[in-house]
């Protein structure tokens, strides 16, 4: 099944810039199809499933690594720190350099 093929290639690119078109070519299917097949088999679109894949990976950073927000968001792929900021707000309530601090870091 391509969903699970597709989470897979995510798990392992959590730090480079794939986007959904290249891993949907990796393994040989159509964005829509894969969009549609990842929908269908988890509940959520390709993109929210990376994106947060991409958090969860960046909070796990951020509670055991005394790396920079910005080295963080670009370790985990995001375009830049202000938009990594955005998105672990939106997950967490809270900017990262809240959160590391609150967590001693």
């Amino acid at each position: 099944m391509c969903a699970c093929q597709a989470m897979i290639l995510m798990e392992h690119n959590l730090t480079q810039r794939v986007t959904l078109g290249e891993i949907a070519q990796e393994i040989d299917t159509s964005l829509g199809n894969l969009e549609r097949k990842f929908v269908s088999a988890h509940g959520v679109s390709p993109t929210t499933y990376f994106r947060d894949l991409r958090i969860r990976h960046a909070q796990w950073m951020l509670d055991h690594t005394q790396k920079q927000i910005g080295q963080i968001a670009d370790q985990c792929g995001f375009v830049d720190a202000a938009h990594f900021c955005r998105c672990f707000k939106a997950v967490f309530g809270t900017t990262p350099s809240t959160y590391q601090s609150r967590m001693g870091g």
